[in-house]
């Protein structure tokens, strides 16, 4: 038991635990229900070990969730038509809050047919990581898209300082690195993300971020504006010049901290990348960056902050498969380890070169 501790928090947040053969693994390693059962205790006891101050609520959703679907395939139910999973119940439960909103939309029939087949196309990772009520709102902000563009909302939370960022509109090359680029400029830290891929291609990106100083979102006027901010980022090209050269400094104290590496045989799906090392601002807006200029599509991602330490996973695809040109591998995995070096701190740093 405590030789395997840490396979169901490393499964839960740098593998896809969605797709079967990650759960067959994880079932052959860990060998029995009652076993499974005891490590998802020691997991969560482990991370409220490490003090009041870690908000660990994130995280025990990760780990709950890879612990049901291991669960669920371990016991043979995984497979059995009868079983309805979390992600199933949840959909039904969506599906049945049609009829309530339906009246209040000035196209009834063309906003049932639409949210009726948005749900029902809606990837089980996304039904899985919110509550039902959490997921309808998210819902109405993306039917609220469709017609003013993309949307940005900051909500705060129970904990002092700490604050929920909500981005929904279409896909984008660069998405990630803009918002996250636009957060490290305001001064925000950002302790955990989860990004989804919708139906339609659109998305919904969900950030935990934190206000230390405790002057920058304590007032609803300027939460609008920093969500506005983010809306906006596509008409700002700058961003990453202006991180570079603000947080430069901080930056350089993380020079051969940052240790990367990318699986192709996690997931069937696509490439998965992560990313370890000392938690810095803008650290998160320069591995999205390089990701975008390296032009890798991140279709999903878990972020955490533990203990002073990120550890983020990114689910990844180029031109609509994995990631296996060896040299694009080489230069996206070395642009990552000089992260704060002077050789990748510039306006230029880890570029693909033309003709490369």
């Amino acid at each position: 038991l405590c030789l395997k501790h840490m396979v169901l928090p490393d499964a839960s947040t740098g593998l896809d635990c969605d797709d079967p053969s990650v759960q067959d693994t994880l079932v052959a390693s860990i060998g029995s229900p009652k076993r499974l059962d005891m490590l998802l205790l020691l997991a969560i006891a482990d991370m409220r070990s490490l003090g009041l101050r870690m908000e660990t609520g994130f995280r025990e959703e990760l780990l709950t969730r890879a612990w049901r679907q291991v669960r669920e395939r371990m016991l043979g139910l995984a497979d059995m038509q009868a079983t309805v999973t979390t992600a199933q119940k949840r959909r039904k439960a969506l599906l049945a809050r049609i009829p309530e909103t339906v009246t209040r939309n000035e196209h009834p029939n063309e906003y049932t047919e639409w949210i009726s087949s948005f749900i029902n196309q809606l990837p089980t990772r996304f039904l899985s990581a919110f509550n039902t009520s959490t997921l309808w709102r998210h819902i109405e902000m993306l039917d609220e898209s469709r017609g003013k563009g993309p949307l940005s909302r900051i909500s705060r939370r129970r904990a002092a300082g700490v604050y929920d960022l909500t981005y929904v509109g279409p896909d984008e090359a660069g998405l990630l690195a803009g918002i996250t680029g636009r957060l490290a400029l305001e001064g925000l830290s950002i302790q955990e993300a989860r990004i989804f891929s919708l139906p339609g291609r659109l998305v919904l990106d969900s950030f935990r971020i934190v206000d230390t100083s405790g002057r920058i979102l304590n007032r609803a006027s300027q939460r609008e504006r920093i969500a506005g901010l983010v809306t906006r980022f596509p008409k700002d090209p700058e961003i990453s010049r202006s991180v570079r050269r603000r947080l430069g400094p901080i930056m350089r104290s993380l020079a051969g901290e940052v240790v990367a590496d990318l699986d192709n045989q996690a997931s069937e799906r696509g490439s998965i990348l992560r990313v370890t090392g000392p938690d810095a601002p803008g650290l998160l807006h320069m591995v999205a960056d390089i990701l975008h200029r390296f032009e890798i599509e991140v279709f999903g991602a878990i972020v955490t902050t533990e203990a002073g330490m990120v550890r983020d996973t990114f689910f990844t695809e180029q031109r609509g498969g994995k990631v296996t040109d060896p040299d694009t591998i080489r230069a996206v995995l070395r642009a990552i380890s000089l992260l704060g070096s002077s050789r990748n701190t510039g306006d230029n740093g880890g570029r693909k070169q033309s003709g490369s």
